[in-house]
């Protein structure tokens, strides 16, 4: 799979649809959980990093973390042209995240992930007390938004994930549809609801 973005990871962003996307779950996550202030960010399942880049710039510190070279190469090279000094990339294949965080946000990551359980108490276990962890990601579908790309989910349930947040000692304090994607699919525009799940980790007792 890491290969397959590998490939894609020059062109990604030319899709204007991705673009939107992420600026507008950017925007809602914003308006539940201002950034200012805050000490360390991590877009998780980065990609080339659209939805990190509208919210790095107000964290002393902003990972961006994949398992695609290519994907981070981007990264690196939209952070350089920037000129952000903050920012900066692991790659998930070869370390282990390490470290605190204040805001985790993950776009259209964990439907890629087979063990989507681990990888979100995984999270859970980095953020910072009283910090925030931002979900978004498809709504259960019939596998017709791949196509005949084979992936280990095929979106999920809200409850799902809200309840993996809570078995983690994350509250959900906001769930919403944040965007609603568009394809053609056997001659006719089909919708797929990406939804948003915020979380906030209970004070520690």
């Amino acid at each position: 799979m890491s290969a397959y973005f590998d490939n894609k990871a020059p062109d990604w962003d030319q899709k204007q649809d991705r673009s939107d996307r992420a600026r507008q779950i950017a925007e809602l996550i914003t308006a539940r959980v201002p950034p200012s202030g805050k000490d360390a960010g991590l877009d998780f399942g980065c990609g080339t990093g659209l939805l990190g880049f509208e919210l790095a710039a107000h964290f002393k510190r902003f990972v961006f973390a994949d398992t695609s070279k290519g994907m981070l190469a981007e990264v690196e090279r939209k952070a350089g042209e920037a000129g952000l000094v903050n920012v900066g990339t692991l790659n998930l294949a070869e370390e282990q995240l390490s470290g605190a965080f204040d805001l985790i946000v993950s776009l259209m990551a964990l439907h890629h992930i087979e063990d989507h359980g681990r990888a979100i108490a995984g999270l859970c276990g980095h953020l910072t007390e009283g910090g925030h962890i931002c979900l978004a990601d498809l709504d259960s579908e019939d596998g017709s938004f791949h196509a005949d790309e084979i992936v280990p989910h095929n979106g999920f349930a809200r409850s799902e994930i809200a309840d993996l947040l809570q078995r983690n000692g994350v509250s959900v304090t906001h769930s919403q549809t944040g965007f609603v994607m568009r394809k053609q699919v056997d001659g006719r525009e089909r919708e797929y609801p990406v939804f948003l799940i915020i979380g906030c980790l209970k004070a520690r007792a």
